[in-house]
């Protein structure tokens, strides 16, 4: 089974989040403020410092990896969940 863009992102949430203690994501399950925690984190792996990490990986890279967040946006969004950045920077 292909996992998903949204499932790709909630797999390193996660893994954060089961460091810390915090209760884990699941798509099946999300609500609105949950899939803002989402949302933040995607908008926060944009930034091009971060989506380029910082130079280390090629601009090919860099491009799958936009591709995958964008596309884990597009599947929230699919979810009805709004997905406009709530934070400026």
């Amino acid at each position: 089974m292909k996992t998903t863009n949204l499932e790709a992102v909630l797999k390193d949430i996660n893994w954060t989040r089961k460091w810390k203690g915090s209760p884990l994501l699941s798509v099946a399950s999300l609500s609105q403020v949950e899939a803002d925690i989402v949302s933040e984190h995607i908008y926060i792996a944009l930034e091009p410092e971060n989506l380029h990490c910082d130079g280390e990986i090629s601009r090919s890279q860099a491009n799958a990896k936009r591709k995958m967040l964008d596309g884990a946006l597009k599947e929230l969004g699919k979810l009805g969940f709004n997905t406009s950045s709530s934070f400026s920077f």
